[in-house]
């Protein structure tokens, strides 16, 4: 009966695809990728350890319900030309790097702007290019793109110029509707709450005036998709007609090299045959899980942050790599 045991438990670790010899778990149902986990990193404000916040989940909470919490923690990393591994660590306000290993090597601390909101949706895409310079697309209120150097010092905050003269055009006319008396929120159901909200709309358009006067304004084509592209030679653009060198920003009339466009180089992972993995104890859904994009590096290598999103069910912070075989 012992025999059969082992035989059945031996046969198992050979034909079931989810485990792999060194204790790395191997993606179900295919047979091109191997997987591993690359960093497994606790929360916590240390070296090598992920910040995090413990929020009420949006939406509208019922009378005498408890709020429901959401985890924000860090969603957005890249990989650089070197293999390191850059995750922006939002919550501690810094970008940890690891080798291509998992080890960590160092931390970068960033000079943020009060203004940006720390949310599980604040940045969404992050690229480090062969000198070190850090690009971050911000994806809340004004949007746009940081460039911070090696140092974490922020170089360049790109803003449309269209976009960010529209969004403080609308903060002015609020305002004057609701000072000339129009908006019936304020004149019918709330009078109490007016000037409180003028005031709250003054310290917006003082805010707004700031954050462009120390920012780069471009003018973007309409049809522009304003994201990073990389030419044969590692020369970064931002949409299809401006060139980025060290933080300076130059007007193209033409792309003339070829050119990849990050966004196009990412693979949805439910294209790859995933559903769920388990690594020891933890079932993690890769799809469903929150995580960043998915980021290729270029040996085809696909990497992915995977984290919860439930206070209650805080597991480590994990990149797993997806390599071919």
């Amino acid at each position: 009966m012992k025999k059969i045991v082992v035989v059945l438990f031996m046969t198992l670790l050979i034909t079931n695809p989810i485990y792999s010899a060194g204790g790395n778990p191997r993606i179900s149902g295919s047979s091109s990728y191997e997987i591993e986990v690359v960093i497994e990193a606790p929360w916590g404000n240390d070296k090598g350890e992920f910040g995090y916040l413990a929020v009420n989940a949006p939406g509208e909470i019922p009378k005498g319900a408890v709020p429901s919490k959401v985890l924000i923690g860090p969603t957005c990393f890249t990989v650089s030309y070197s293999g390191n591994i850059y995750v922006l660590d939002l919550v501690n306000r810094r970008i940890q790097i690891f080798d291509k290993k998992g080890k960590f090597k160092e931390i970068i601390n960033l000079e943020l702007p009060e203004d940006v909101i720390v949310d599980n949706y604040s940045f969404q895409e992050m690229h480090v290019d062969s000198s070190g310079n850090i690009y971050a697309k911000y994806t809340i209120n004004i949007g746009g793109w940081f460039i911070f150097n090696n140092q974490g010092q922020l170089v360049k905050r790109i803003i449309d110029r269209k976009e960010a003269t529209d969004r403080l055009k609308r903060v002015r006319l609020y305002k004057e509707k609701i000072e000339k008396g129009e908006d019936e929120i304020y004149e019918i159901y709330h009078p109490d709450k007016k000037d409180n909200a003028i005031k709250e709309l003054n310290e917006r358009i003082a805010s707004l005036e700031v954050i462009y006067r120390n920012s780069a304004l471009i003018d973007f084509d309409e049809n522009d998709d304003k994201e990073i592209r990389i030419d044969k030679d590692k020369n970064y653009y931002l949409g299809k007609s401006h060139k980025i060198t060290s933080g300076v920003i130059q007007k193209v009339n033409k792309i003339t090299k070829e050119i990849s466009v990050i966004k196009d180089q990412k693979m949805k992972l439910k294209d790859m045959d995933l559903a769920t993995i388990r690594i020891n104890d933890e079932s993690i859904n890769i799809v469903g899980s929150m995580s960043g994009d998915e980021y290729i590096s270029d040996d085809k290598t696909v990497h992915k942050l995977v984290r919860s999103s439930d206070p209650n069910e805080m597991h480590p912070v994990k990149i797993i790599r997806w390599k071919r075989r």
